[in-house]
């Protein structure tokens, strides 16, 4: 930042400039921002806390993204075990969870992002860790827009390494996972996701393989 400033002469004023530098290799960095909603969407009213959750069932089946104010995407998966009721022994091969955007909540001024990180989160929702893939990346849910025209748009994200774990421990986990985009505590973006299973929302895609299944 530069402040330019003049001092009175004999004859006329004087022009100065001084230069105000930011040590951005401290740690933590020297950056600060506050970023609060006036009037937030009726839905989210009740967010008054981290460790408030908002049941999708409770806002029309949307979920809501709004970087800056700290609301997030929560995904539980309470019923995965119910896989185990199939007859027969069995394993999962993949899974795949798809989650469409609302369709009216994005246009060319509100842009949807190519990417949306994941992290793991705690029964506070504290993040505890990102998301790691089976290959050993950092997961990410991808937006597809093959089919664009037809209004199928969609963010997949891969979860049979997560799931693997949920299944693969007795005691019901507390865990969850939360949808950010990227630099979410230093930008505005939002997203508004539809959640609703019965007209193009989200949908959780598992392959199930049974190799030992009693007569």
């Amino acid at each position: 930042m530069r402040l330019y400033y003049s001092i009175a002469g004999e004859n006329e004023h004087v022009q100065y400039s001084t230069d105000f530098t930011i040590n951005t290799s401290s740690s933590p960095l020297p950056f600060f921002n506050q970023i609060s909603a006036d009037e937030p969407n009726e839905y989210l009213k009740t967010l008054t806390d981290q460790e408030i959750n908002l049941s999708s069932s409770e806002t029309d089946n949307l979920s809501f993204i709004q970087s800056g104010i700290g609301i997030a995407t929560r995904l539980e998966f309470p019923n995965i075990k119910t896989v185990f009721d199939i007859q027969g022994q069995g394993t999962l091969l993949d899974a795949s969870l798809k989650i469409a955007p609302a369709i009216s909540s994005y246009n060319d001024a509100l842009a949807l992002r190519d990417t949306l990180s994941v992290f793991i989160v705690d029964q506070n929702n504290e993040l505890t860790s990102q998301l790691i893939s089976t290959d050993g990346s950092a997961a990410q849910a991808i937006l597809n827009r093959d089919n664009q025209e037809f209004n199928d748009v969609y963010y997949e994200l891969p979860l049979s390494g997560y799931l693997e774990g949920l299944l693969s421990v007795d005691q019901e986990s507390s865990d969850a996972l939360i949808l950010l985009p990227s630099n979410y505590n230093s930008t505005v973006d939002r997203f508004v996701l539809n959640t609703d299973i019965n007209i193009q929302g989200t949908t959780l895609e598992l392959t199930y393989a049974i190799y030992d299944e009693d007569e």
